[in-house]
């Protein structure tokens, strides 16, 4: 791929992918595939330390999913043709960078898809004034997080009303104990109502990066039933009425560029 780069958009990444030249990467790393400045530093090394996880891949997506549903992965390195299946992917639980122990493999790329540390985000607080108000953030559940509805901007580390479906983030914002009542999302060329889906939290959230149309998803957890992982293609804003208390229910809004 000399001369070219995989942009794959998280919103649609298991869908299409598409050459782009290397001028368009963009600062930060929150796009799988595109590459950054930082990464293109990173391009043709393989990592040797904090190793979290190490298998057999078909393709970059696939190394992206496992790393996505690991609770120890901040970033990955597709190594290829090195196993029976074509390639191999090696995850980390921290971000690489040119510093670190590595040595030389043509052709490997790594990639970071957990978001940065900010300035404010999830921290611990008590009252709205100890979160950053101006930026349409408010203490939720004893950390600050955007209003409700809001999508966390990685790239201005605020809170934006709006996110277009091509900027969405494979990371979610947490508020616990809330959800929207009703419009759930069809889901899969089956249109198959979203509640029926009883799988893990992590394979919910891989989930609803491979729907293009979620935005957030919920997911309920029973004492005597199995869970139920829930999508939907609105916001808090767009239906406020829906917005409400439930105990059994964990909600996440998707992150936006």
């Amino acid at each position: 791929m000399e001369g070219l780069q995989v942009r794959q958009l998280i919103g649609i990444m298991w869908w299409w992918t598409l050459a782009l030249p290397k001028t368009s990467a963009l600062q930060g790393g929150f796009f799988l595939g595109a590459l950054t400045t930082e990464e293109l530093a990173l391009k043709n090394l393989l990592f040797m330390e904090q190793v979290s996880f190490e298998t057999d891949t078909s393709s970059l997506i696939e190394c992206a999913a496992a790393c996505l549903r690991s609770n120890d992965c901040y970033c990955f390195t597709l190594i290829p043709l090195s196993a029976p299946s074509g390639s191999t992917c090696r995850g980390y639980s921290a971000m690489m960078t040119s510093a670190k122990v590595s040595t030389s493999y043509p052709g490997a790329q790594t990639f970071h898809i957990r978001q940065r540390t900010t300035s404010w985000l999830e921290k611990e607080c008590v009252t709205n004034a100890d979160c950053p108000g101006e930026l349409s953030a408010q203490c939720f559940a004893d950390r600050c997080r955007c209003t409700p509805g809001y999508f966390y901007s990685h790239a201005t580390d605020m809170c934006t009303t709006s996110c277009a479906k091509s900027d969405l983030q494979p990371h979610f914002t947490e508020y616990p104990k809330y959800g929207i009542h009703g419009y759930n999302l069809l889901y899969g060329p089956n249109a198959i109502d979203c509640r029926t889906l009883h799988i893990p939290l992590e394979d919910c959230k891989v989930e609803c990066l491979k729907e293009p149309q979620c935005v957030n998803l919920e997911y309920l957890v029973f004492t005597a039933e199995p869970p139920q992982c829930c999508f939907h293609a609105v916001t808090a804003l767009d239906v406020p009425a829906g917005w409400r208390y439930m105990a059994k229910k964990r909600f996440f809004q998707r992150t936006c560029v």
